[in-house]
């Protein structure tokens, strides 16, 4: 799972170039469990604005 691996720094590194995922309330992301086999998501509110976010970088 070469994608799996780098994932992480991925999320990482769009939250720095201003990509608003969801945070709780200690600042970490706010991973959801949607599976019971183990699908996990991670909300992005505003993930209508990645094309634009990715087009400044």
């Amino acid at each position: 799972m070469p994608n799996a691996r780098h994932s992480f720094k991925t999320i990482e590194e769009l939250d720095r170039w201003g990509v608003k995922f969801e945070k709780d309330h200690t600042g970490d992301y706010a991973v959801r469990k949607v599976h019971h086999m183990g699908a996990y998501v991670l909300p992005m509110p505003e993930g209508h604005d990645v094309k634009k976010v990715l087009f400044a970088s």
